[in-house]
Protein backbone atom coordinates (compact mmCIF):
# COMPACT_ATOMS: atom_id res chain seq x y z
CA UNK A 1 0.00 0.00 0.00
CA UNK A 2 1.26 3.48 -0.83
CA UNK A 3 -0.39 6.80 0.03
CA UNK A 4 -0.15 9.99 -2.02
CA UNK A 5 -0.22 13.09 0.21
CA UNK A 6 -2.73 11.39 2.50
CA UNK A 7 -5.45 11.71 -0.17
CA UNK A 8 -5.16 8.67 -2.43
CA UNK A 9 -4.04 5.11 -1.77
CA UNK A 10 -2.64 2.52 -4.18
CA UNK A 11 -2.93 -1.12 -3.09
CA UNK A 12 -1.74 -4.42 -4.49
CA UNK A 13 -4.26 -7.13 -3.61
CA UNK A 14 -5.10 -10.72 -4.55
CA UNK A 15 -8.52 -10.86 -6.20
CA UNK A 16 -10.08 -13.25 -8.70
CA UNK A 17 -7.05 -15.50 -9.02
CA UNK A 18 -4.33 -12.88 -9.35
CA UNK A 19 -2.58 -9.88 -7.86
CA UNK A 20 -3.85 -6.55 -9.20
CA UNK A 21 -3.55 -2.86 -8.40
CA UNK A 22 -6.35 -0.89 -6.86
CA UNK A 23 -6.63 2.82 -6.09
CA UNK A 24 -9.00 4.63 -3.77
CA UNK A 25 -9.36 7.77 -1.72
CA UNK A 26 -7.81 7.68 1.74
CA UNK A 27 -11.32 7.53 3.28
CA UNK A 28 -11.98 4.24 1.41
CA UNK A 29 -14.32 5.70 -1.20
CA UNK A 30 -13.96 5.38 -4.99
CA UNK A 31 -12.22 2.00 -4.95
CA UNK A 32 -11.21 1.13 -8.53
CA UNK A 33 -9.30 -1.79 -9.95
CA UNK A 34 -6.45 -0.37 -12.04
CA UNK A 35 -4.90 -3.51 -13.62
CA UNK A 36 -6.34 -6.66 -15.13
CA UNK A 37 -5.26 -9.70 -17.10
CA UNK A 38 -3.24 -12.80 -16.27
CA UNK A 39 -0.11 -10.99 -15.04
CA UNK A 40 0.59 -10.13 -11.43
CA UNK A 41 1.00 -6.52 -10.34
CA UNK A 42 2.72 -5.73 -7.05
CA UNK A 43 4.43 -3.04 -5.03
CA UNK A 44 2.51 0.06 -6.17
CA UNK A 45 4.01 3.50 -5.53
CA UNK A 46 2.58 6.85 -6.57
CA UNK A 47 4.92 9.00 -8.62
CA UNK A 48 5.42 12.45 -7.06
CA UNK A 49 3.18 14.23 -9.57
CA UNK A 50 0.22 12.05 -8.50
CA UNK A 51 -0.80 11.17 -12.06
CA UNK A 52 0.92 7.78 -12.30
CA UNK A 53 1.54 4.63 -10.28
CA UNK A 54 4.75 2.62 -10.66
CA UNK A 55 4.50 -1.12 -10.00
CA UNK A 56 6.31 -4.41 -10.60
CA UNK A 57 4.84 -6.97 -13.01
CA UNK A 58 5.78 -9.72 -15.43
CA UNK A 59 3.54 -8.13 -18.10
CA UNK A 60 4.61 -9.01 -21.59
CA UNK A 61 5.81 -12.46 -20.51
CA UNK A 62 4.03 -15.70 -21.22
CA UNK A 63 0.72 -15.48 -19.30
CA UNK A 64 0.97 -19.11 -18.18
CA UNK A 65 4.62 -19.55 -17.24
CA UNK A 66 5.29 -15.92 -16.29
CA UNK A 67 8.68 -14.30 -16.47
CA UNK A 68 10.90 -11.69 -14.90
CA UNK A 69 9.28 -8.83 -13.04
CA UNK A 70 9.97 -5.35 -14.41
CA UNK A 71 8.89 -1.87 -13.41
CA UNK A 72 5.84 -0.52 -15.24
CA UNK A 73 4.06 2.81 -14.96
CA UNK A 74 0.28 3.23 -15.08
CA UNK A 75 -1.23 6.57 -16.09
CA UNK A 76 -4.16 6.88 -13.67
CA UNK A 77 -6.25 9.08 -15.99
CA UNK A 78 -6.02 6.84 -19.05
CA UNK A 79 -5.34 3.42 -17.51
Amino acid sequence: MHTLNGRSVAIGAYQGGGFHLWAMRADGSRLRQRTEGPWGARGPAWLPDGTRIAFASERGSDPVTGGSYRIHVLNVATG
